[in-house]
């Protein structure tokens, strides 16, 4: 047993005495918790809902855009105007008015 102890401490005091072993040492470790904790799969998974909710976003805006102009349109009186004339067969004052019969 203390043989077995004995070979682990000479080994880490000799990784000890290199410092880019240590380096890479610990890189390697982070490494591999990060993906047994599953962070580096959940950070490229928030970096693909980022990317879809940043598309989502703009055509949301652009939506926007449209509907604002819209909403400016219909506010508009000669718009108000023709949408009742087209939609409702309504006629102002002085507009010549043609009745047809089946005969």
């Amino acid at each position: 047993m203390k043989s077995w102890l004995f070979n682990i401490v000479q080994f880490f005091e000799s990784l000890l005495n290199h410092p880019i072993k240590v380096i890479w040492l610990c890189l390697i470790f982070v490494f591999i918790n990060l993906i047994a904790d599953g962070t580096l799969l959940q950070l490229w998974s928030l970096s693909r809902n980022i990317e879809r909710l940043q598309g989502e976003t703009m055509g949301v805006r652009q939506r926007l855009v449209h509907v604002q102009q819209a909403i400016e349109e219909a506010s508009d009186p000669h718009f108000i105007e023709h949408q009742a004339r087209e939609r409702f067969d309504l006629v102002n004052k002085g507009d010549l008015v043609f009745i047809f019969t089946d005969d």
